[in-house]
């Protein structure tokens, strides 16, 4: 998942042609899961740019007959393109395949590397993390939101409010108020939040209006299942109610209510999940994923203040904790900020070999620019 691939426009055969006018031959296969088209698609397309540059016989394709796998019959074909690029005899068939004992493989005497203190992939981002956070200046408002911005690659703000729907009435057990209004806030169409109403009576409509003080709960995982089961949240719930403020919460994109059922049924927790996949497509896209998530928190923000309510205190849990630490330092509207379980810096990820954190939360090139820290500083200047 090359960074910023997809934002460049490039395809698999950009790649190649990094190697034109040299031979080139693309392996692919019939029955793969990765469709035989694209490969015909991309050669293609390298065989035009060859031509151009009077080299169109030293690209090939060559399309084995089953399934996912270097078979017998695409190692052949890579044996005649080797053979043929070099001047040698190209060979009929594959020898023998004499399959080594595994003692003989071994460039340990126990086949393990550790044997030999060899510095980890660990260690070295450990070292260039230290490094960057030596080297980085501390930035203060307004540079850090300029910064913070550029990182997450946020679009320019919008000033009329997201457009919404409003959903069937879903009951909801065990929530700390009676009555739950959801509404689906158009952050970015296709892409939505979603945002319930915690209220005292049943209700259907757009949001109600009672004062101009909002608590938004922007969730780890899911809203429903936290305000149910976490105490302090659900104390903080009817506090914020009965101080005279509304009550809302807040799944972003990917969470919660708002999870996509893409990749295959309930992959959120899968290695190659539809967490992972949208995260890796945002890299690419050059769109951070964690930096689209803010978004939806500020779009939701604009949405509250479209119905009049100019002080939202906003409550973060866990992943939310991170994304509302983004979102009270771009937004003016933010009267309070409250951080449970957050990320303590983007360093202690890099400097940890068995960090638990997923790719969605991780935006590239961070640590060149800031960390929370810088974020915390910022956020208790302003009072927040």
């Amino acid at each position: 998942c090359p960074p910023r691939a997809l934002a460049l426009g490039l395809e698999h055969e950009d790649f190649l042609l990094a190697m034109a006018p040299h031979p080139v031959t693309i392996l692919a296969k019939e029955r793969d899961f990765f469709d035989v088209r694209g490969s015909r698609e991309a050669f293609g397309r390298m065989k035009h740019v060859y031509n151009l540059l009077g080299h169109g016989d030293h690209v090939s394709l060559f399309i084995g007959p089953t399934d996912h796998g270097f078979s017998v019959e695409n190692r052949t074909a890579m044996y005649q393109a080797f053979s043929k690029a070099v001047g040698r005899k190209i060979p009929d068939d594959e020898p023998p395949l004499i399959v080594e004992e595994k003692e003989t493989l071994q460039c340990t005497k126990s086949g393990q590397i550790a044997e030999r203190d060899p510095k980890m992939i660990a260690d070295f981002t450990k070292e260039k993390a230290i490094r960057l956070g030596q080297q980085r200046r501390r930035l203060a408002m307004p540079e850090l939101a300029k910064v913070v911005v550029d990182v997450l690659k946020m679009p320019e703000r919008i000033e009329r409010p997201p457009g919404y729907r409003i959903l069937r009435h879903i009951s909801r057990p065990n929530l700390p108020i009676k009555y739950a209004t959801h509404y689906v806030v158009e952050t970015e169409a296709p892409a939505a939040a979603i945002c319930t109403m915690l209220y005292d009576e049943r209700h259907h409509a757009r949001p109600v209006r009672v004062g101009n003080r909002a608590l938004l709960y922007v969730s780890h995982r899911s809203s429903d299942s936290e305000l149910q089961s976490l105490a302090w949240l659900r104390d903080d719930v009817v506090a914020a109610r009965d101080s005279g403020a509304m009550c809302f919460a807040c799944d972003v994109r990917g969470i919660g209510e708002s999870q996509p059922n893409t990749c295959g049924i309930d992959t959120f927790d899968d290695v190659y999940g539809c967490d992972y996949f949208y995260a890796a497509n945002s890299m690419m896209l050059d769109r951070p994923y964690l930096g689209q998530k803010v978004w939806d928190v500020l779009r939701t923000i604009d949405w509250l203040v479209s119905f009049g309510y100019t002080e939202i205190d906003l409550v973060g849990n866990g992943w939310g904790a991170l994304i509302s630490t983004f979102a009270a330092l771009l937004d003016e509207s933010v009267a309070k900020v409250k951080l449970v379980d957050r990320l303590e810096s983007f360093e202690s990820l890099a400097t940890d070999p068995d960090y638990q954190m997923p790719l969605a939360y991780m935006p590239l090139d961070v640590l060149k620019h800031f960390d929370l820290a810088d974020c915390d500083r910022a956020l208790v200047g302003k009072r927040r």
